[in-house]
């Protein structure tokens, strides 16, 4: 999401912008869209193939209640809404949807204090494989995003005493190890082999942990390569992570940051064979293409990347950015976009997003692009 955004919603005191979500923020449902499409057979549902990814595009969703869709023991899964959502996406021709899971902590796990992880509600793993469920039955795979940057964030008078104030999980490598035996490894013993779980993320953005709420780095990286160590210990499909942008992921573009991400830097600060990511995932927003980190004219090899590599945010309307050097204005269209990410050989891109409801788009702004795949 788009940080310059961000931080225009705390002025406004407005809430569900890009990861930002406030108490009764709400959110609309997109006008019924039938295309006449039956949903697709369980058999097309879209997998990742390591050896030649096949492409796909994609949605954010990113929620319908930010951080309370899953095992909240105060709010009940909203399945209709969900449902209804799968449906149109089915209907329209989406292959992956990126769903957010615990976000800020605010809804689950099941909390002892700060950080420290208790477990998680009888009906967590039940709302996680209903959701699966009712994707495999429109044809769509999904790429749940366990967590967001926003748990470093504090929340706690505005949303409630669990929102956001969970960094010393992420500087703990006691703390990590303890989510995961209570709740990530039942996660993925229970739902890893559900042909509709494309992969698992998991973080979005996680360097704004790093940039804006000062966790070190070495601890952001040590806590992802834990967690996806156990994934691939515990499971067989990919794993992957929401990286604010190619700033981040890039030992060879002028003004990146080195890739933080790489197996060499996981596995420096967690010493493990599991600890590496399957694929890279980037994000863009204007503010990155004007500061070079464009992956609609970079490459993954222009950027130096080593791995398979998508786009896992960019704006689901028309993106624009002017050039600081030339002064050029450049606009992308999200069906440009699209044809733009495969032909420089990324393989897929998730547009932001269905239900954010943040100005980054929505499903009318995009629909076009999806029409133009078929």
């Amino acid at each position: 999401m788009d940080v310059r955004t961000i931080v225009s919603a705390f002025g406004l005191g407005l809430g569900c912008l890009g990861g930002l979500a406030f108490s009764g923020c709400e959110t609309t449902t997109p006008a019924s869209h039938d295309t006449g499409k039956a949903p697709a057979a369980q058999a097309d549902i879209p997998s990742y193939d390591a050896a030649s990814p096949e492409y796909v595009l994609g949605i954010n969703m990113p929620w319908v209640e930010f951080g309370r869709d899953f095992g909240d023991p105060t709010y009940p899964q909203p399945r209709e809404r969900i449902a209804e959502d799968f449906r149109q996406m089915g209907e329209g021709g989406v292959d992956v949807v990126r769903f957010w899971i615990h976000c800020d902590g605010r809804g689950s796990p099941l909390w002892e204090a700060p950080g420290v992880v208790e477990g998680m509600s009888d009906n967590f793993i039940e709302d996680f494989r209903w959701m699966l469920d009712e994707a495999a039955k429109n044809g769509i795979a999904i790429m749940p995003c366990l967590w967001s940057f926003d748990m470093a964030i504090d929340r706690r008078d505005e949303i409630g005493p669990n929102a956001g104030i969970h960094e010393p999980l992420v500087e703990s490598e006691e703390l990590t190890e303890r989510y995961i035996q209570r709740v990530l490894k039942p996660l993925v013993e229970a739902t890893d082999s559900h042909p509709a779980l494309y992969a698992w993320e998991i973080c979005n953005e996680p360097e704004w942990m790093i940039e804006n709420e000062g966790v070190p780095l070495e601890d952001v990286q040590r806590w992802t390569a834990q967690q996806a160590a156990a994934i691939h210990r515990f499971g067989d499909k990919p794993v992957t992570n929401g990286s604010a942008g190619l700033k981040f992921h890039s030992d060879v573009l002028p003004g990146a940051l080195g890739n933080y991400w790489s197996d060499a830097a996981l596995q420096e600060v967690y010493p493990n064979k599991d600890a590496y990511l399957d694929f890279y995932q980037v994000h863009v927003y204007g503010w990155l293409v004007e500061a070079g980190f464009d992956p609609f004219s970079l490459s993954p090899e222009d950027a130096g990347l080593d791995k398979p590599t998508m786009i896992g945010e960019a704006p689901g309307e028309d993106m624009h950015a002017t050039l600081p050097k030339t002064g050029e204005d450049v606009t992308y269209t999200p069906t440009e976009m699209y044809r733009k990410s495969q032909e420089l050989g990324y393989f897929g891109l998730l547009y932001w997003s269905y239900n954010a409801n943040d100005g980054h788009g929505d499903w009318p702004s995009m629909e076009a692009a999806f029409e133009a795949e078929e």
